[in-house]
């Protein structure tokens, strides 16, 4: 069953922020912004699911000494063709991977957008520069927009690009 399975999950998810030092925050399903209700209808977050900008810091640099997860975060998009013949399209909703973006940020190696109605437009990004890598997380943000305003502006300070 689908609640199930999304409980089971959500537990691991939370047995890897206690391993990560994430301690403040709590996760009920995989995607952060929906609850499956007991009629079977998605509805908002409920107060039982919450994180933190420096737990999802800690929760990315973690995911970073997954290979496999490093390369998918910052694939701009792909195409996968099934053993049936269909094909599907993906592109990476970060617009810092993606070189013809205006917010294209060419050190920018992934991760994370999201938006909620309690954590607003949200980013975690992780960039190398001169052998120098930085997570940002930025929540909050008043705009889609304004998050790669203000992760752009925050690796321009720890990088000193400005």
């Amino acid at each position: 069953e689908a609640h199930e399975k999304i409980r089971m999950f959500s537990d691991l998810m939370n047995e890897v922020c206690a391993k990560v030092g994430a301690n403040n925050s709590h996760f009920l399903t995989p995607d952060g912004n929906s609850y499956y209700k007991s009629d079977g209808s998605w509805d908002e977050r409920i107060s039982d699911h919450y994180l933190t900008a420096n737990d999802m810091a800690k929760i990315a640099n973690y995911a970073f000494t997954f290979g496999a997860i490093a390369e998918v975060v910052q694939t701009a998009s792909a195409k996968i063709k099934t053993v049936n013949g269909v094909s599907y399209s993906f592109t990476n909703t970060n617009q810092f991977l993606r070189p013809t973006h205006a917010n294209y940020f060419e050190y920018v190696v992934g991760l994370k957008t999201g938006t909620t109605n309690p954590a607003g437009n949200c980013i975690v990004t992780a960039a190398e520069i001169n052998r120098r890598f930085v997570i940002i997380s930025t929540f909050y943000n008043g705009t889609s927009a304004g998050r790669y305003t203000n992760s752009k502006y925050l690796y321009d300070l720890v990088f000193k690009q400005k």
